[in-house]
């Protein structure tokens, strides 16, 4: 649940044209796993958990429930819909996950109704060891892709705004904030 005190961004990015990052030759050789399992669950939290710790907010670390509630247990979610930015070494933060150190993580939901699908980013989040290397990017891309292939000309996300890391990554990467009522 987000504080009421911290100022919240919306952001909204048109799904025309080309992706902003191709999904090939990922950075230092990253490589992108989907799953749900009880190992995946565990990871993303405690890749939310270690995300946070250097953040100029007081927000609570996610937890399993936040999980199931925004994602896993929504009709029409699908589990290939969270990923994980996995380094083959040892990145001494994050947990071992397909053969590798999980560093990042994002959720896309993408939900039907009045002739249209809404796409929603949630809960992009890198470790801060594994920061400034394009897997921020590269997590937002495998997103934004997934909701072309899901029929969406348009996606959605939020953040705070005082992470200003998050926002000058989605503003380079074409995002605008929204326009109330948009």
């Amino acid at each position: 649940v987000p504080d009421p005190k911290l100022p919240i961004l919306h952001f909204t990015k048109r799904l025309t044209g080309p992706p902003a990052l191709p999904l090939v030759g990922s950075p230092q050789g990253i490589k992108l796993v989907t799953g749900v399992g009880p190992a995946e669950i565990t990871c993303w939290v405690e890749i939310q958990r270690l995300a946070l710790t250097d953040q100029p907010t007081q927000v609570r670390p996610p937890t399993e429930a936040d999980l199931r509630r925004e994602l896993i247990d929504r009709e029409g979610w699908q589990p290939h819909w969270l990923w994980f930015a996995v380094m083959p070494e040892d990145a001494g933060a994050g947990l071992r996950l397909a053969g590798g150190t999980a560093v990042g993580t994002v959720g896309l939901a993408v939900w039907a109704g009045s002739g249209t699908h809404r796409a929603v980013i949630h809960r992009l989040a890198v470790v801060p060891q594994a920061r400034r290397r394009g897997i921020g990017r590269l997590l937002l891309a495998a997103a934004e892709q997934a909701a072309r292939e899901a029929g969406c000309r348009q996606i959605w996300l939020e953040t705070h705004a005082r992470w200003e890391a998050a926002v000058a990554l989605y503003r380079s990467q074409g995002w605008e904030v929204a326009q109330p009522g948009k």
